[in-house]
């Protein structure tokens, strides 16, 4: 298991040691004699040389090499559907509890008595509003 804030520190810090402007690629997973790493490229853009970074070992050095290459996929934001879903509903109850969405609905139903534009409405709710939101970064500190 993996610590996420942690995880998120250090390529928060790799991120730093660069310019905007330099041109970062995807992240792989490298195996030098037996000992597996996960590191990326970067284009310098003053120079125009290549460099490479490395994630700290000491964040996914226990894990197995099927994990590495799962948590190599999370980082490059190519995830498979389900997981994609399970992030999104993440972001969507940090914003809003799933409590509250139902209590909305309820209370929709309890005030307008045809059921065809209780739906429509909660609908618009999330086409409109929700969706929205889900497209932002929920965390607002960076």
């Amino acid at each position: 298991m993996i610590d996420e804030s942690q995880l998120e520190k250090a390529i928060r810090a790799l991120n730093l040691k660069w310019v905007q402007s330099d041109r970062k690629y995807r992240w792989m997973l490298t195996d030098e004699g037996g000992v597996f790493y996960i590191k990326r490229n970067i284009k310098i853009t003053a120079t125009g040389k290549k460099t490479f970074q490395r994630l700290p070992r000491k964040i996914y050095g226990h894990l197995q090499k099927e994990e590495l290459e799962k948590l190599i996929t999370r980082l490059n934001f190519n995830q498979d559907r389900e997981q994609r879903m399970r992030d999104r509903f993440k972001i969507e109850s940090a914003f809003i509890s799933t409590a509250l969405l139902q209590e909305f609905y309820e209370q929709l139903d309890a005030e307008i008595p045809t059921k065809g534009i209780v739906k429509q409405r909660y609908s618009h709710l999330r086409r409109h509003f929700l969706d929205f939101f889900l497209k932002r970064d929920p965390n607002l500190a960076t």
